[in-house]
């Protein structure tokens, strides 16, 4: 507030306006008078020393460790690289050549790409089934008039389509290893050749 606001108020409201900046400034004393004890304690907290187990009742195993001694460092030695060697003999070869450089587009002859970077992909050939058909001529004698068949091959009885091999395959695909009970164990005694040899020369 001016001069000039201030000439222009009353007696009265000099009065209440000086009443209220009076009440503002004891206020503001207080708020600094506490703030002044507030940091006076901070202070006092921290210049005094921090528990420890023997000025305390902290436990020993929350104590303040002391720093380990420096030690230097062993150097790590890396350990050279282990790459799957490669085939003698692989069923196929696919030559992996850029036709052209990716900026200038200059086309690559035989001389300009001396290098190889060789590696093996291995995988299983996809899985056919072996269709065999089996035919088994009948008829009828012509001398007893008997019906005749010839009898199945071994190994191609008729009735399940499935050979023993599909059939071992189904089994493994669609029956857990869980539900597979574990081979007993051998007993200690039946593979013992001392103990047999002293069956043997007890009887």
């Amino acid at each position: 507030m001016n001069r000039a606001a201030l000439l222009s108020l009353s007696h009265d409201d000099l009065i209440a306006l000086i009443l209220a900046q009076h009440a503002q400034i004891e206020a503001q004393a207080r708020q600094i008078s506490g703030l002044a004890a507030r940091l006076a304690e901070l202070e006092a907290k921290l210049a005094a020393p921090g528990k420890t187990p023997d000025n305390s009742s902290l436990p020993p195993s929350k104590g303040q460790k002391p720093n380990p001694p420096d030690r230097p460092k062993k150097p790590r030695h890396g350990r050279p690289g282990v790459t799957r060697r490669l085939a003698e003999r692989p069923d196929r070869i696919i030559e992996a050549t850029p036709a052209a450089g990716p900026h200038c587009a200059h086309a690559f002859g035989p001389a300009d790409l001396p290098g190889i970077h060789a590696y093996d992909h291995l995988d299983l050939p996809p899985l056919r089934p072996i269709v065999t058909r089996i035919n088994r001529h009948r008829g009828v004698c012509p001398c007893c008039q008997t019906r005749v068949a010839a009898p199945a091959p071994d190994g191609f009885d008729p009735g399940s389509p499935f050979g023993p091999g599909l059939s071992a395959l189904i089994i493994h695909l669609h029956v857990p290893s869980s539900a597979i009970p574990p081979a007993a164990p051998a007993e200690p005694w039946a593979a013992s050749p001392r103990r047999s040899a002293f069956s043997a020369s007890s009887s």
